[in-house]
């Protein structure tokens, strides 16, 4: 923070008068502000310390007003005082009548205090006077008092968080958003918080220094200061905000007041008492005080003048969300929370009643949610904290919550009844509230103010605040605004970013030159590293370029700022890119993208007329801004499109550019359509929307014919996503739209509305408002109709009457007929459209068709009047038809009886016309209507009879007909709703479905068997009655149309299935009725395809049993979904079948069933097999995916479980799968891709033996590797081997405790595996000397395919090749130089490997047991020395050196090796021996040795040379 300074008393920052003097206009603030107002004209006050008196006024109001000499201006003050002032006035016994008979009844006049010197004359008639004084001294501390009362009592300040809509119908409230304005406060609380204290004790320094000018003059404070300073410790905030103290009251006030500098000065004891908050609250959580989803109700008492209360009420409606302004303590006892609201007497506990004040008490409910954080605004129970400023009240439990906490209005009770003690009541208004979090983004609120949170800097923050106190100050139309003080505390540390603020206040108030020198002064001073604040710099400029319309210079700082944040190709390389700086979010809407560089380039583009740029960025935008949301993509389409069109009185030329410019960027997005379906809708919506309304920019011909062209493209990009409610409004709008612009051409504009109607029949049957624009519409055009075809008057006068009387009755005839009185009847009628009237030549006949179905309609929506209307202007029209038959006057007559509630006379006419009916079918649902007019009398006697008659008939004489349904619907509502009678409403519901089982097809019958059998029972054994009636409900629904459409039926029965989603207890009944429905579908689609016959074997015993068997029937349910979906569409589809065994395999894995997972998979590789596809691509791509699931979720798993057998079994399954698969099904497949898979299994095996230790078992499984390979024939066996063994020397060396086992298993693994070199040898030195002595070689042995047969036959085919030339010496060479060396090299490097592995087993063995290293030396001599004669012969070593250096070199190191350890043993002579015969080794391969000095002991040691590179 920055150093303190020297203050003098009028920089004190508690006495800043600017947040009392501009609050004054803040409508949302409940908070009063408390001024004394003081005439000191002939005030006697010689010999009085006057800055004394003042200081102690101002240490207690908020403000102290002072006039010396006039009178008039003290009156005039008080009198323009605003609603949330109360006035406490302090007049001179002289002045005091004249000023009293002016002001003494304004409501902010709080309070008078006269002071006079040893005056008798008194001051009856004003009761708002305290008291005359004599003592000054007595006069302040009284006045002090009740200001300090006023506050106590009666203050909480609190902001309202009002929406304020601007509704449109064609954009379904995507302008809907919270007034944003009012979030400042909260926010400056945050920034609070997050602000970081670079020193904490100068911060403490510069309050305590501030605290003393501002309490100068009141001893007892400066006390209290002087212990602050001296004691005062972080973790004793609490304590000292419990004190009734200066802190606690200072506080308070400067909350109060929104003094922002007087806030950041005690910053850090706000910041102190959060943490301390915080750490309450959380030790209650981990001591278990708080549960988590348990809830406390706290209470909070407010005593509030009868006006202020009026102005609280009208403020806090249902749902109103609150931020309280400070420190906000409450109580968990209601008798204390009674006291403070001066409802009951605190002694006598005996109610207290007020005519002039209200009583309020705040009842708050905060519920404990663990998983929402309440870091930033905590709340805790504080009542423990004891300090010796105690509770005023002893009993009190006190529960602090943070300032800038939210609440929840749940609602207002006025005059309630609270009980007390000795059975007295006590009469308060009760608000109950709920404690928000901030953090639950399911509240809009909430959700809006985590928006205006999502500022990623401190500085953002600030910007932020700013921006919203500038707004706040020009929606009042204020000059004055707290954000210029606000960047003016800040500018000290944060210049640059106060140097930007100031920028954009200025540009919006239009001070451009000013903003231009503010922004470049602040990139001048600023830190560019920061990008959301240069990108809000460079923006601001762009702005005040942009309102100039200097385009060039505007769009050049606009992309400065576009680029810093841009999605680039070298961001993404390098993950650097984690969204836009700036978000476009809901406040980037509310602030009309003033801070968002690509919508305003792009607007620019737009009004310069470049509509292709103008898309691109758009898109641009889309797919990189606002690619996480699709919230947005409307309304920035439309800013951008209606780019340019707010020109007041456009020139014609303007006219036609901007009707140009809009239709070629909405033109663009046809090429576009798919994935900007909804911005170009929206944008469409938008761009016709301008035609409907004259006061706006556009009417005119040729432009209502391109609103007509664009709205039949929205009409057709709408109709395929109707059932989507958003597309829905978006089709209504288009009919409504398409109508108004045919207007002209009636029959069009009939079809439109007629449109409208049927669109809210078939997915909203509610929407009566839709509904009533369509029968409106439709009125209007008969309307119209019947004004363009009044006959001409001469046509009138050459007419006979009669003959008109006679069409007239000759039309009558023909409509009406087929309607019936109840299609119109309110409460009871059809909203549909009857098409045929359409047929009907009368259009006044039609018109009453309309105005009826409106008269209903105005009915429901409670529009009484309207309705009468309607009828009115129906019984006129029949009036004018003269046809009584048709009866119309008489239902328009009913309807307003029913609308006057005379019930009776309608129950008489339906009555008359019910006994006329004869016949089945006899019009039942009159019945219902009777009984529902019976109901509206309340005579249920008689609504129970009517309404069971009709059911009689029914079943009487064993018909059904399109009442039927209707009739038992409505009886079995009575009962459940009227007499709450589950039982009969159940049995009514019963009867219809018997009834019309005798009437439907047989599938049908079996649809309905199943679910009384399966489901219905289930749910009458448990009683529950409520699932019971919405199954029957929804089964008579499907009942009312037959079907033997098996997928139809399958569709109906979703529905029911539907219903029990979250019944999991009945879950075994709905796999019964699953199982059974799926029996039908297999009856009706027999025969079955090949596919589906064994999927069908698979999935019901094997698969449902297994959920079944582990209680997962939700998958058993998944099961039956999935395979019925495969029999209906999917049947041959080898592709969806086998993606479904992957799926019920997935859900195996995650519930860890890891038996039944592989169980599943091994089924779909039967499957596979049994139905190959063309080219194998599926069973490949299956069974890499299953291979993959299986070792890296399944494997991995038994392995960190440390089930290594089944692991190992499982990697053996996947072995015999890939062997199966190519010797069964797809044996053309890749062998070196075969190969490889297998190899790596083994690996795998092995590996895990050897995480379990278990070596034998791994040298096992490399015996099979090889096994595999010779059985396959494939090539580098040898090398295989030799990786093997490298493999193991590894191991060995990672394992040193396994090593004797390892290497003894590595040898007996080599000689196992040692390729048959040997005979292959002695062949070829037979064959080479044949041809040393000329003999011709015809047979080469060369017809064996083993891989050394192979490489053997090769060398010899080579030679061959040479003797078919007479090339003999070249054939002698291929042996000499190639075969023999080759087969010389790889025996030899057998025993080599062999011997090496004696000499690891020695070496370990040495220091513990030299007997068994002498043995293991020996073993490596017994190798060389025994095969000198036979293998190691001079011949070979001449043929192959490296068998030469191989045979010397080992020996003459084990021989060393042993003489060392006779020498040890003291064993002299076998020690001379061994050495001799090294030596002699040496002696006669001396040629094969070579001196090396040992680095570490300076020795000169023998070894032998490298081996050569042979060229075989």
């Amino acid at each position: 923070m920055e150093q303190t300074a020297p203050c003098s008393i009028e920089t004190n920052v508690f006495t800043n008068q600017q947040s009392v003097d501009e609050s004054s206009s803040s409508y949302l603030n409940l908070s009063k502000k408390f001024i004394v107002v003081w005439l000191l004209k002939d005030f006697p006050i010689a010999n009085v310390n006057l800055d004394s008196i003042e200081s102690e006024i101002e240490n207690s109001a908020d403000f102290l007003q002072k006039y010396n000499n006039s009178p008039v201006q003290c009156e005039t003050y008080v009198s323009s005082a605003s609603e949330n002032q109360k006035i406490f006035l302090i007049l001179p016994k002289k002045h005091a009548q004249n000023v009293l008979q002016n002001i003494h009844d304004l409501h902010v006049l709080h309070s008078i205090y006269i002071f006079q010197d040893f005056s008798e004359e008194q001051l009856n008639d004003y009761s708002k006077i305290v008291n005359i004084y004599t003592d000054l001294h007595r006069l302040i501390n009284d006045l002090c008092s009740e200001v300090y009362n006023c506050i106590y009592y009666a203050q909480l300040p609190m902001t309202i968080f009002k929406k304020q809509y601007e509704q449109d119908r064609s954009f379904d409230g995507l302008n809907k958003f919270a007034y944003f304005i009012d979030f400042w406060s909260p926010l400056f609380i945050d920034l609070l918080l997050d602000l970081p204290s670079e020193d904490y004790e100068q911060e403490k320094r510069r309050f305590i220094e501030q605290c003393r000018i501002y309490y100068r003059a009141n001893e007892t404070v400066l006390n209290d200061i002087d212990e602050f300073e001296n004691t005062y410790e972080a973790e004793s905030a609490i304590q000292w905000f419990k004190r009734d103290s200066f802190v606690y009251r200072l506080l308070n006030k400067i909350m109060r007041q929104q003094n922002i500098q007087g806030i950041l000065t005690i910053r850090f004891y706000i910041v102190d008492l959060q943490k301390q908050l915080n750490q309450i609250h959380q030790e209650y959580i981990e001591y278990g005080i708080y549960i988590d989803n348990s809830q406390v109700t706290v209470y909070r008492g407010l005593i509030l003048d009868n006006s202020d209360f009026i102005h609280m009420k009208t403020n806090l409606t249902l749902n109103t969300i609150l931020s309280i302004n400070t420190l906000f303590s409450t109580t968990l006892t209601l008798e204390v929370a009674l006291m403070y609201a001066g409802a009951m007497d605190a002694k006598e506990k005996t109610p207290i009643i007020n005519q002039n004040k209200t009583s309020v008490i705040f009842q708050i409910d905060i519920q404990y949610n663990h998983k929402l954080s309440v870091k930033q605004k905590p709340f805790a129970d504080i009542g423990y904290l004891l300090d010796k400023g105690e509770s005023k009240f002893k009993d009190e439990c006190e529960v602090l919550c943070m300032v800038g906490s939210f609440l929840r209005v749940d609602g207002i009770y006025e005059n309630y009844e609270i009980k007390i003690e000795n059975g007295l009541k006590t009469v308060v208004t009760l608000v109950t509230l709920t404690l928000i979090n901030e953090n639950d983004s399911t509240i809009p609120t909430m959700k809006d103010y985590q928006i205006l949170k999502s500022t990623k800097t401190i500085e953002g923050k600030i910007i932020r605040i700013g921006n919203l106190l500038i707004d706040r100050s020009l929606a009042m139309h204020s000059s004055r605004s707290k954000a210029d003080s606000f960047y003016q505390i800040f500018s000290h540390e944060y210049m640059a970013t106060c140097l930007t603020g100031q920028a954009w206040i200025a540009l919006k108030r239009n001070q451009f030159d000013l903003a231009i020198k503010l922004a470049f002064e602040a990139l001048l001073k600023g830190n560019h590293s920061n990008d959301e604040w240069k990108i809000t710099t460079l923006n601001c400029l762009g702005g005040v370029y942009y309102k100039q319309k200097l385009y060039f210079e505007a769009l050049k700082y606009y992309q400065q700022a576009y680029d810093i944040s841009k999605l680039t190709d070298e961001k993404i390389a390098k993950n650097t890119y984690h969204g836009p700086c700036i978000a476009i979010d809901k406040f980037a809407m509310y602030d009309n993208y003033r801070n968002i560089s690509s919508i305003n380039i792009a607007r620019i583009y737009q009004e310069r007329g470049e509509n292709q740029c103008a898309w691109n960025m758009y898109k641009e935008s889309v797919d990189c801004e606002m690619r996480d949301t699709t919230d947005f993509h409307c309304h920035t389409c439309m800013t951008i499109a209606e780019s340019g069109t707010h020109v007041i009185n456009p020139t014609a030329e303007e006219h036609n550019r901007i009707w140009k410019n809009w239709k070629q960027f909405l033109d663009l997005g046809l090429d576009d359509i798919i994935k900007y379906r909804t911005s170009i809708i929206t944008g469409y919506l938008s761009f016709n929307y301008q035609y409907d309304f004259l006061s706006r920019r556009y009417d005119n011909e040729s432009c209502r014919f391109i609103a007509i062209d664009y709205f039949q493209k929205v009409e057709k990009q709408c109709s395929s996503y109707v059932s989507n409610y958003q597309y829905y409004l978006y089709t209504l709008q288009c009919y409504e739209r398409l109508a108004i612009l045919y207007r002209y051409s009636n029959n069009q504009s009939l079809d439109y509305y007629e449109k409208i109607i049927r669109l809210c029949c078939k997915y909203h049957l509610e929407d009566l408002q839709n509904l009533t624009i369509g029968y409106q519409g439709m009125l209007k055009c008969y309307q119209q109709q019947r004004t363009d075809r009044s006959e001409p008057i001469s046509e009138l006068l050459c007419t006979d009457s009669n003959e008109i009387e006679t069409k007239s009755v000759e039309i009558s005839d023909t409509f009406f007929q087929y309607l019936k009185p109840l299609h119109f009847a309110l409460e009871f009628y059809d909203k549909q459209f009857d098409t045929r009237v359409k047929t009907e030549n009368d259009l006044r006949k039609k018109m009453v068709y309309c105005q009826l179905k409106l008269a209903a309609l105005y009915y429901d929506q409670k529009k009484i009047e309207e309705a009468k209307f309607a009828l009115s202007e129906s019984i006129s029209l029949c009036q004018q038809i003269g046809f009584e038959k048709l009866n119309i006057s008489q239902i328009c007559n009913e309807n307003l009886f029913f609308i006057e509630k005379k019930f009776h006379l309608i129950i008489q006419s339906y009555l008359n016309r019910l006994y006329n009916y004869v016949g089945y079918c006899n019009d039942e649902n009159i019945y219902c209507y009777i009984a529902h007019l019976y109901k509206k009398t309340n005579d249920l006697e008689s609504t129970l009879t009517y309404l069971r008659e009709p059911l009689e008939n029914f079943e009487q004489y064993n018909y059904i007909c399109s009442h039927t349904l209707y009739c038992y619907t409505k009886l079995a509502e009575f009962y459940q709703i009227e007499h709450k009678d589950m039982n009969s409403t159940v049995k009514t519901y019963e009867r219809a479905v018997t009834l019309y089982k005798i009437h439907r097809s047989n599938q049908m019958k079996t649809m309905i068997s199943i679910v009384q059998e399966h489901l219905i029972d289930h749910f009458k054994q448990t009683d529950d009655f409520k699932i019971l009636i919405q199954i029957y409900q929804t089964l008579c629904t499907i009942m009312s149309d037959d079907t033997t459409d098996i997928f139809i039926l399958y569709t109906q029965m979703k529905r029911i299935w539907k219903l029990l989603i979250r019944k999991y207890d009945a879950y075994e009944s709905i796999i019964h009725s699953y199982d059974a429905f799926l029996n039908l579908i297999l009856q009706i689609l027999n025969p079955l395809t090949s596919q589906m016959t064994m999927v069908i074997d698979h999935y019901r015993p094997n698969f449902i049993q297994v959920c079944i068997r582990t209680k997962h029937l939700h998958i058993a349910i998944q099961i039956y979904q999935k395979l019925i979906e495969l029999l209906f569409k999917y049947s041959t589809d080898m592709m969806k079948i086998a993606d479904v065994y992957q799926i019920i395999a997935g859900e195996f894995l995650q519930k860890k069933l890891f038996y039944e997972c592989i169980e599943v998979y091994e089924h779909l590789f039967i499957f596979l097999c049994h139905h190959p596809t063309t080219g194998h691509y599926i069973e490949n791509d299956k069974i890499d995916f299953m291979f993959h699931i299986w070792k890296h979720r399944i494997i991995s798993e038994y392995l960190i479980e440390e089930k290594y057998d089944l692991g190992i079994n499982l990697y053996y399954k996947m072995i015999h799968i890939l062997i199966d698969y190519r010797q069964n099904i797809h044996s053309t497949s890749d062998q070196d891709e075969f190969v490889s898979k297998i190899f790596k299994i083994y690996d795998e095996i092995s590996s895990i033996y050897q995480l379990k230790k278990n070596f034998d078992q791994a040298i096992f499984v490399y015996q099979e590797q090889i096994a595999f390979m010779i059985k396959y024939q494939l090539e580098n066996i040898q090398t295989q081997i030799n990786t093997i063994i490298t493999k193991c020397q590894q191991f060995a060396i990672d394992n040193p405790n396994e090593t004797i086992e390892i290497y003894s298993q590595l040898i007996h693994f080599i000689e196992n595996n040692r390729l048959d070199y040997l005979s292959h040898l002695s062949t070829a030195y037979n064959e080479l000397a044949d041809l040393e002595s000329m003999n011709i070689i015809t047979d080469m042995n060369s017809s064996e395919s083993s891989d050394l047969n192979q490489q053997v036959s090769d060398y010899k085919q080579k030679a061959r090749n040479y003797m078919s030339r007479n090339q003999f010496d070249k054939a002698k060479n291929v042996y000499r130089q190639e075969l023999l060396p080759f087969l010389l090299e790889n025996y030899a490097r057998d025993d080599e490997q062999i011997g090496e592995c004696h000499l690891r087993i020695a070496s370990f063995i040495y220091a513990n047991n030299r007997n068994q290293a002498l043995k293991s030396y020996q073993e490596v001599i017994d190798i060389y020395e025994e095969k000198r004669d036979v293998f190691y012969t001079d011949y070979a070593f001449e043929l192959n050196v490296n068998v030469c250096r191989r045979y010397a070199g080992t020996l003459f190191l084990c021989y060393n090796c042993l003489s060392t350890i006779y020498m040890i043993e003291n064993k002299q002579n076998s020690a001379r021996t061994t050495k001799q015969k090294a030596m002699n080794i040496y002696e006669k391969y001396q040629n094969q040795f070579q001196f090396a000095a040992d680095p570490l002991t300076d020795r000169i040691l023998i070894e032998r040379l490298p081996f050569l590179e042979l060229n075989y």
